[in-house]
């Protein structure tokens, strides 16, 4: 049983693969994810910190 639907979706693989503006999207996209992430960490990290100070002083 073939579905005609995936093998249209497999023929038109090769295209979006080897779309260079997609790729350089989605990679900026991943680092700008990636740096509100740590800063996201920071942050918190930073105040649990500040936190924790107040209480051992």
């Amino acid at each position: 049983m073939v579905d005609p639907e995936f093998q249209y979706f497999l023929s038109k693989k090769d295209e979006v693969l080897s779309n260079e503006a997609l790729w350089k999207l989605m990679f900026r996209i991943h680092i700008i994810l990636a740096l509100i992430a740590l800063l996201t960490d920071w942050f918190v990290s930073n105040r649990n910190l500040s936190i924790v100070r107040r209480y051992v002083q």
